[in-house]
């Protein structure tokens, strides 16, 4: 089949990395231009104040429309240069102009999302030291007025745009340096808290240029270079590059109704065809199940996506058979993204189609090679490089390596170490705890090789492609005051990872759902265990440590007996 444009622009990135002999490690070095956030926002706004940037089923917004309403954000927030700005949001066509109204504003984004739980909003809001809390698309709850904090209400904002006189926020942008903070994002922490990962306005600025020269190749009778829909929840890195990608590069971000729930199906699909969606990001596991929906249905997806150009899967491991169910349904170039939230979105890719093309065969799932300035290594428990096809811990240098995490100077210290060649990446790495090897390969007889995953390491995992400390749900279940010990575990039935919470209650078994509901005060959804197995104690090893491997035979053991 012949490639079609879009496959070609990035096929040529992809060729310019994966034959790079001998470098593997490393991934082309290219020029940062502009260098910080701030800047590509003055450009992207400033380049044609007429296009619509953010489309969807609430309305659009041209340049201009955002430019105003970041200006009026400006106005509101006031000296905030420095500091960090909470927005606190649903889905709704004006968090584009609140986002780049706080990082115009010179303030570091910390994006919440409105069905947060309440204690973890308000942990997020207090750790980070907010300066301000911004409500956009709602009212503002009672309880952010509580957190003694200045507030800015949506209302406020519309008023501001609407009866005063606002001056755009790019006529008069904060001067920021690329190593200020540009974005935080708080993920799953083992002590039972959430811990806030910082992300630079250099590292941020490099990979939405990447993304952009590789996926946002434009038509010759397009005014925008892509469209991508802003799917993911407001609080996790995709969705902080769904949103910040299109509107700092030039495209046009297309954001879903107020009550939009990423795992529907149906709805996914309906804002992809009727609003021309070209570059689409997708979980693996949601992937699948937007396939078998398909096939159930007699959806042609072909057709119902006949818009996309790049099909981009991450988050989870890409399973083998799902990319050539994929490049086989939709007709599209299909990619797979990885990245932890601790560096700047994505740092490695896999252009499925140009292995395919070349014929390459693969077996497990693969993490590719790594993106324009970044290098990677695979190291063993001691700090030492591992043997070429040995597995070892994955490290990620270069530029996209995040600042550490809020007010945790210890795991920052022990996460964020010295590279393995200062040299050349910058001095420092990030351990990501993700296991991988190097596995050769020849592409069009260009000797190469690709990572290849391999699982994690400690007491971590991806649950619909959220990342999730087992030790922080276990804290909360503990926390509720009814169980005498309580351990979870993960297990994949081939329909994704699911949790399954081990109890040993302290008296008569609770009601599994009682116990849900008040997990769903303290934890996002994606969190609460799924299913529910009651024990007399928690097997242990010789150490006197749970048994992670002996719980889950027992809790599987316990499921199908009951």
């Amino acid at each position: 089949m012949t490639a079609t444009r879009d496959e070609v622009a990035a096929r040529s990135a992809w060729t310019r990395t994966v034959t790079n002999t001998g470098e593997w490690a490393h991934g082309p070095r290219t020029p940062i231009v502009p260098d910080t956030v701030v800047a590509m926002l003055v450009q992207s706004l400033q380049a044609s104040p007429e296009r619509v940037i953010v489309d969807g089923p609430q309305g659009q917004r041209r340049a201009w429309d955002v430019d105003l309403l970041a200006g009026a954000v400006v106005d509101a927030l006031g000296d905030v240069a420095g500091r960090r700005v909470v927005v606190l949001a649903r889905k709704h066509p004006d968090i584009a102009g609140a986002a780049a109204g706080v990082l115009l504003a010179g303030a570091t984004y910390v994006p919440v999302s409105a069905d947060t739980p309440v204690v973890r909003a308000q942990h997020v809001i207090a750790d980070c030291g907010a300066a301000a809390v911004l409500c956009v698309g709602m009212d503002t709850p009672d309880w952010v007025s509580d957190c003694g904090v200045d507030v800015v209400s949506w209302a406020q904002l519309l008023e501001a745009v609407h009866w005063r006189p606002v001056v755009p926020a790019s006529a008069r942008p904060a001067v920021v340096r690329p190593e200020d903070e540009c974005y935080i994002i708080y993920t799953s922490g083992s002590t039972g808290q959430p811990k806030g990962a910082i992300n630079t306005h250099r590292a941020v600025a490099a990979h939405l240029q990447w993304m952009r020269d590789v996926f946002g190749t434009p038509s010759a009778c397009e005014e925008v270079r892509f469209r991508a829909v802003n799917k993911a929840p407001l609080g996790f890195d995709v969705g902080v590059a769904e949103l910040l990608w299109p509107v700092a590069a030039e495209g046009c971000v297309v954001i879903p109704g107020a009550e939009f729930v990423s795992s529907d199906v149906e709805a996914v699909l309906s804002l992809v065809a009727e609003y021309g969606v070209t570059v689409l990001s997708m979980v693996p596991s949601f992937m699948q199940a937007v396939l078998s929906y398909a096939e159930a249905a007699g959806v042609d997806l072909a057709r119902a996506a006949g818009g996309v150009r790049h099909l981009l899967l991450g988050g989870e491991a890409v399973p083998a058979p799902l990319v050539d169910r994929c490049v086989d349904v939709l007709h599209c170039a299909v990619h797979g993204l990885y990245g932890p939230s601790e560096t700047a979105m994505d740092v490695t890719w896999v252009d499925y189609g140009a292995l395919r093309a070349a014929g390459v065969q693969w077996d497990g799932p693969l993490l590719g090679v790594p993106e324009d300035n970044i290098s990677v290594y695979l190291i063993d428990e001691d700090g030492r490089q591992v043997a070429p096809g040995e597995v070892g811990e994955l490290c990620i240098a270069g530029v996209a390596v995040g600042a550490g995490y809020v007010g945790l100077p210890e795991l920052t210290r022990a996460a964020f170490v010295e590279s393995c060649a200062p040299d050349r990446d910058g001095g420092r790495m990030y351990r990501t705890g993700d296991r991988a090897r190097w596995v050769e390969l020849d592409v069009d007889g260009v000797p190469s090789a690709l990572l290849e995953y391999h699982g994690r390491l400690g007491e971590q995992v991806k649950v619909r492609g959220n990342r999730v400390e087992l030790g922080e749900v276990e804290h909360a279940l503990v926390g509720v005051g009814c169980l005498r010990a309580a351990a979870v575990v993960a297990h994949d039935r081939g329909q994704g990872t699911e949790l399954i919470a081990c109890c040993v209650p302290q008296g008569d078994t609770p009601d599994w759902g009682d116990l849900a509901r008040v997990l769903r005060e303290r934890l996002p959804e994606y969190m609460i265990p799924t299913r529910w197995v009651s024990l007399p104690e928690l097997p242990l090893t010789e150490r006197g440590k749970c048994d992670r491997r002996a719980l889950l035979a027992a809790a599987c053991a316990a499921l199908e007996e009951g």
